[in-house]
C-alpha cells in the first residue's frame, strides 16, 4: 500500500513538473512571438506611445527617453532582433540636477519611469543609469522632508472621483525630475515606490514603508494605493486623504521588488540567464559622462490652485509656441548642458557660446536681431531663395512656426510645396548642438535643393569681439 501511495505521488508530481513545463514552454513561445516592430517608427527610429486603430496610424507622441519605463520594451526588442541597436541611443540621455543630486530626466519624475525596469534588468555600479537609481531615491526623499510627509511619489490614483466614483489617476512626479510642467500641483504619495526604492536603498525606504503604517497608510489587506496630501483636495483639518483601493499592478511590483531584495535579485538573475539578454546587456552600461555637464535645476516657483487652471491648461505650459517672427522685441530662448549653450530668438538668430566663449558673433540689437548661424535654402528647379527661419531672407513664407521646449528649438515653415523643419538641440554628454533639417517635399514632382550654411565664427569672449572685431574676421566659417 505504502508503495501505491508513493507512486500516486510521484505521478502527481510528475504531472505537475510536466504542466509547468508545458507553461514555461508557452510563455516563452508567446514572448518571442511578440513582435515589437508595428509600434516602430522607423524615422525615428523610436517606439510610438500606441497605435491609433480608428485612424490607422501611429499616435504621434514617442517614448524618447532613457529615463522611461519603456527602456524595458526597448531593450528586450534590440534583443529580439525586432529593431535595431541604433534605436537604443536615440532615446535622449539628458542630465539635470535636482537637489544637488546630477540624474536622468524623466518625462513625468516619477518613481516608475525610473525604476521599474530594475525589477528584471541588472544594475550596474558605476555606470550612468545606477547614478540616476541613487539620486532619484535620494531626490524623492528630500522632497518628502521638505514637505513634512513620507517620500515616494509615481503615477497613482488621487484624490479625485469621475461620475461613477471611481478614484482618478495620472502620472504624479517630483519636480525638478521631470520635464512635465505642474508636477508641483500633487502631493500624492505611492508606498508602492517605496517598494520599487528598496531595491537601491533597502534601509531608507523600509523605514519610509513602516512611517507610512504608522501614519495609518494601511487597511486590512495592507498599505493602501496612495495618500493624497494636496491642500486643494482636502479638508484643512486632516493631513491626507487615503486612496483606500489597490491597483493588481502596482502589488506586482511591490511583490516583485520585494522578492528581489530577499533574494538577492532573483528575477534580473533569472533574465540574465537568458543568451539573449546576455548578448545584449552591455547596453544597460553606460559609462557615467566625462564632464558635470547637467541642464539646470527645474524649478516650479509655486503651486497655483486647480480650481484657478483649467486641464488643458497644464498641459499648455509644457511647450511655447510662437506662430511668428515679427514680435515687437525678440521672443528668447536657452537651451544648455551647464557648459555648452545655444540662445535663439523667435526670427532664428541668436549665438552659441562655450562656457564664456562666444563661437558666433552676435550683437544684442532688438531691431535688427541680425546675428545668428543660418541657412540659406534654394529650389533650383525654380530658383526660389528662402532661410530655414525668418533670418537672414526676412521672410517667414506661407506658415511659420516656433516651438520651446525645454531641451529643444524647433522651427517649421512652408514656402510653395516644400516644408522647413528645423530642430536644434544641445548634447546632455558632449561639448556640441546638433541642428537638423527636414526638407519635405507635398508636389508630385522630384525637386533638387541646396543647402548653404553661414555663420560668423568669433571664439572670444563677447567684450574681447566687441573690442577687436578684425580679429574674428580672420577665420574662416
Amino acid at each position: 500500500k505504502r508503495q501505491d501511495v508513493y507512486k500516486r505521488q510521484l505521478l502527481k508530481v510528475q504531472g505537475y513538473q510536466q504542466v509547468s513545463l508545458d507553461l514555461q514552454q508557452q510563455l516563452e513561445t508567446m514572448s518571442m512571438a511578440t513582435n515589437f516592430q508595428p509600434l516602430f517608427d522607423e524615422t525615428r527610429q523610436l517606439f510610438s506611445i500606441g497605435y491609433r486603430v480608428a485612424e490607422s496610424m501611429l499616435d504621434k507622441s514617442f517614448y524618447d527617453l532613457l529615463a522611461s519605463e519603456a527602456r524595458q520594451a526597448s531593450f528586450i526588442a534590440i534583443a529580439k532582433g525586432d529593431v535595431p541597436h541604433n534605436h537604443w541611443f536615440k532615446l535622449g540621455r539628458s542630465l539635470t540636477l535636482a537637489k544637488g543630486k546630477r540624474t536622468l530626466v524623466s518625462w513625468s519624475g516619477t518613481m516608475f519611469e525610473f525604476l521599474m525596469p530594475l525589477l528584471v534588468m541588472n544594475n550596474y555600479e558605476g555606470t550612468l543609469l545606477d547614478e540616476t537609481y541613487h539620486s532619484v531615491v535620494e531626490v524623492q526623499r528630500k522632497y518628502g522632508l521638505e514637505n513634512n510627509m513620507p517620500w515616494g511619489v509615481s503615477e497613482s490614483g488621487f484624490y479625485a472621483f469621475d461620475p461613477q466614483m471611481n478614484y482618478q489617476y495620472k502620472a504624479i512626479g517630483v519636480p525638478g525630475l521631470g520635464l512635465k510642467r505642474g508636477l508641483i500641483q500633487d502631493l500624492v504619495i505611492a508606498p508602492y515606490a517605496s517598494f520599487l526604492a528598496m531595491m537601491v536603498s533597502p534601509h531608507e525606504a523600509l523605514s519610509n514603508i513602516s512611517a507610512m503604517e504608522r501614519m495609518g497608510f494601511g487597511g486590512r489587506y495592507g498599505l493602501y494605493e496612495a495618500a493624497d496630501f494636496t491642500p486643494e483636495r482636502k479638508p484643512s483639518q486632516r493631513p491626507f486623504m487615503l486612496i483606500q483601493s489597490f491597483m493588481a499592478h502596482h502589488q506586482g511590483m511591490s511583490f516583485l521588488a520585494l522578492d528581489n531584495v530577499l533574494h538577492e535579485n532573483i528575477m534580473p538573475r533569472r533574465f540574465h540567464s537568458e543568451a539573449l539578454i546576455q548578448a545584449t546587456e552591455l547596453l544597460l552600461q553606460i559609462r557615467l559622462p566625462d564632464s558635470n555637464a547637467a541642464m539646470p535645476e527645474l524649478v516650479e516657483e509655486h503651486i497655483v490652485p486647480e480650481r484657478q487652471m483649467k486641464g488643458p491648461d497644464l498641459e499648455k505650459n509644457q511647450f511655447f509656441i510662437i506662430e511668428t517672427a515679427k514680435t515687437p522685441i525678440p521672443v528668447t530662448h536657452s537651451i544648455s548642458n551647464g557648459q555648452y549653450s545655444v540662445m535663439l530668438t523667435n526670427a532664428g538668430s541668436g549665438f552659441s557660446r562655450f562656457q564664456e566663449i562666444n563661437l558666433s558673433r552676435w550683437r544684442e540689437d532688438v531691431t535688427q536681431d541680425a546675428w545668428g548661424i543660418y541657412f540659406y535654402i534654394q529650389n533650383l528647379n525654380s530658383g526660389d531663395v528662402w532661410s530655414a527661419t525668418h533670418h537672414p531672407c526676412r521672410d517667414s513664407g506661407e506658415d511659420y512656426k516656433v516651438i520651446y521646449a525645454p531641451d529643444k528649438v524647433e522651427f517649421s515653415r512652408k514656402d510653395g510645396n516644400i516644408t522647413t523643419r528645423t530642430e536644434v538641440v544641445v548634447s546632455p554628454e558632449d561639448q556640441a548642438e546638433i541642428r537638423r533639417i527636414s526638407l519635405t517635399n507635398h508636389s508630385k514632382f522630384d525637386r533638387t535643393v541646396e543647402v548653404t550654411s553661414y555663420f560668423e565664427v568669433v571664439l572670444a569672449r563677447l567684450s574681447e569681439d566687441i573690442a577687436h572685431p578684425a580679429f574674428g574676421n580672420l577665420f574662416i566659417p
